[in-house]
């Protein structure tokens, strides 16, 4: 089973690998590192799935018909404030050296300061935009972030589904319901990451 499938009335995430795009998280967003074995079916465990703008307009095409999508096309093209352009657009380590020693190595302690941008779509869903470091910028990453007590959303493993409180076990998956005010949701929070992220979209939905 691929990592995501998008299809007329849903979309399907594979809940099993810890390096894919979706992962399992605990209540912190800490990354499951063995989501068949140590992931949970409940409300301390949610899904975060990374959406590129290719899987929104595939998102888009299948759940918005082409008056609403011509629609959003023009409204997109009105926004003009962007969260590259803000002063949490930035992403910066602070290097400490500690008073200690392993073998002969000294410790030196990292830590990184960085900045999200989140928004409650709905009570079961978010949405989260950071910065990370890609070919020499800063690049934007969205995030769709699904709790598991979400009624659109159903899980299921090899056996069948999965019932709550249990481990999400072998060949688990996802199967969300998305409305179309969370797709207009997706939409608009992904165009407002940079002036290139919304020319591209308004791009690909031509």
């Amino acid at each position: 089973m691929a990592p995501i499938s998008i299809g007329r009335d849903y979309v399907k995430l594979r809940l099993t690998s810890p390096r894919s795009k979706v992962r399992i998280c605990d209540s912190n967003g800490n990354h499951i590192p063995r989501p068949t074995s140590e992931g949970y079916y409940n409300n301390d465990f949610f899904i975060e799935w990374m959406i590129t703008n290719k899987e929104v307009i595939k998102l888009t095409k299948n759940h918005l018909n082409l008056g609403k999508i011509r629609n959003i096309k023009d409204e997109l093209g009105k926004i003009k404030k962007f969260l590259r352009d803000s002063k949490y657009y930035v992403r910066k380590a602070k290097k400490k050296k500690l008073n200690k020693k392993f073998s002969n190595f000294e410790v030196y302690e990292y830590k990184e300061k960085f900045y999200s941008f989140e928004k409650n779509i709905d009570p079961t869903t978010k949405l989260r935009i950071t910065f990370k470091m890609g070919d020499f910028i800063l690049a934007a990453h969205m995030f769709v972030l699904f709790y598991f007590k979400s009624k659109l959303l159903k899980v299921y493993n090899k056996k069948g589904i999965i019932e709550k409180g249990n481990l999400l076990g072998r060949c688990a998956y996802a199967k969300w319901s998305p409305t179309k005010e969370q797709v207009i949701s997706i939409i608009y929070t992904l165009a407002h990451a940079s002036k290139k992220h919304r020319d591209d979209l308004i791009a690909l939905l031509s």
